[in-house]
């Protein structure tokens, strides 16, 4: 008896011959047959499950299922029967495990790069964070996104994939599109690259809808859906670069502390006009090299601490 022969019962895959002799010497040593089969369903991880629910479609359901009940009911008893009820109702199994939800967080001036179970490709930019199942249902894929994240989703046309925000809810089959969602801001974004999603305005108690097409822009504002259409939209974030121009001081300043993890702290009453400005900034060459590309087109001078990463704007 060893775990190799165990886990081919388990997915089909046994011959007769081992299959009776599998049975003998689980009768003859009940206790070494359930402590090893309890081992066999330990090294069964998440994705494995899935494997084994769609090799057990297709083997010989009835006889092998039978045949294995018996195997482990005489061999261990209740136990043995317990790890055989997870086996069979695997959809409960699954269904326990999209309880337990993960998170993944990106830390202030970083970027996140990962790929979620069902091969959903994500992309969190700084500070953001991201909870999913550890196992998404067959009928559904949902995750809770705080902050900014490009999405490339696994298209599959019986499962939708669900993003839900503070302010909206987006559904899609299989797409590309980022979505910024910083509630302490109040700020939502959504742009659409490829595919079609629908965007549900979760701030309106009417829930009011937008079917956004490439190319599209949905911001909420005041409550209310903006839609617009953005000629080839880069989304040069997940490239380590920073977008300059569109944006007033304040708004850039923000975008610094989170694109360069500093805190900027603007020490004028006027503000800086960088209405003239626009172009990306490449992350890794500093805050102080994007600041003095501002000071190009407006007027300001600043100053940095190096123990405190406290930037002042004067």
């Amino acid at each position: 008896m060893d775990e190799q022969t165990i886990l081919r019962a388990i997915i089909g895959q046994i011959q007769e011959d081992e299959l009776k002799t599998l049975t003998e010497e689980c009768e003859g040593d009940p206790e070494k047959a359930a402590g090893m089969f309890g081992d066999v369903h330990t090294l069964i991880d998440v994705a494995e499950l899935e494997e084994i629910g769609r090799k057990i479609e297709d083997c010989r359901r009835t006889s092998l299922l039978r045949r294995c009940a018996a195997i482990f009911i005489k061999a261990a008893g209740v136990a043995a029967a317990i790890f055989l009820a997870v086996w069979i109702t695997k959809e409960a199994t699954v269904r326990s495990f999209s309880g337990m939800t993960a998170t993944v967080e990106a830390p202030r001036g970083e970027i996140v790069h990962f790929i979620l179970p069902d091969s959903t490709v994500v992309y969190l930019n700084s500070g953001a964070r991201l909870q999913y199942p550890a196992v998404f249902r067959k009928d559904c894929r949902n995750v809770k996104l705080s902050g900014e994240a490009m999405f490339d989703v696994s298209h599959n046309d019986r499962c939708p994939f669900t993003v839900t925000t503070f302010a909206s809810e987006i559904k899609v089959l299989g797409t590309k599109f980022n979505v910024r969602a910083e509630e302490e801001k109040g700020d939502f974004t959504a742009t659409l690259i490829e595919g079609r999603i629908m965007l549900t305005n979760l701030l309106d108690e009417r829930k009011t809808q937008v079917d956004m097409r490439p190319n599209d822009i949905v911001r909420i504002n005041g409550g209310r859906l903006e839609l617009n259409t953005l000629e080839n939209p880069d989304i040069c974030w997940t490239r380590g670069l920073v977008e300059i121009g569109g944006r007033s001081f304040i708004e850039q300043m923000r975008d610094f502390e989170k694109a360069f993890d500093v805190t900027i702290v603007i020490s004028r009453e006027d503000l800086p006009d960088i209405s003239g400005v626009s172009g990306k900034i490449r992350i890794n060459d500093g805050i102080d090299n994007a600041l003095r590309i501002l000071q190009q087109t407006a007027s300001f001078e600043f100053s940095r601490d190096p123990h405190s990463n406290v930037v002042v704007i004067h």
